[in-house]
């Protein structure tokens, strides 16, 4: 009984366990989880993005969360009944440089 505490003590202490993905001991109230957006790649009639460092589309689930929307710097989430929009973390902004015609 003792080893299965501490195991589950180390789990919810892993440093390489996904954010929100933390295991909760019986009983205990679960953790909220957290949502990153990373990137968004729309073109060529795809949305892609990435959320938590896993690659998603339009109705994938992420975390416990289904993505309803992807727009150029946002996720829309569905997340315990509500819907909730996260937003790029460090969004990229593109500078276009004019050539020299030689």
């Amino acid at each position: 009984m003792m080893l299965f505490a501490s195991s589950v003590a180390m789990a919810a202490k892993d440093p390489t366990r996904p954010p929100g993905r933390l295991a909760v001991a019986s009983g205990a109230e679960p953790i909220a989880a957290t949502y990153q957006v990373g990137s968004v790649i729309i073109g060529g009639g795809r949305k892609l993005a990435v959320v938590n460092g896993q690659r998603v589309m339009v109705g994938d689930q992420v975390d416990g969360a289904k993505v309803v929307g992807i727009k150029a710097d946002t996720v829309v989430l569905h997340v315990e009944g509500e819907y909730k929009r996260y937003t790029i973390n460090k969004p990229l902004k593109k500078k276009w440089l004019k050539r020299d015609k030689n």
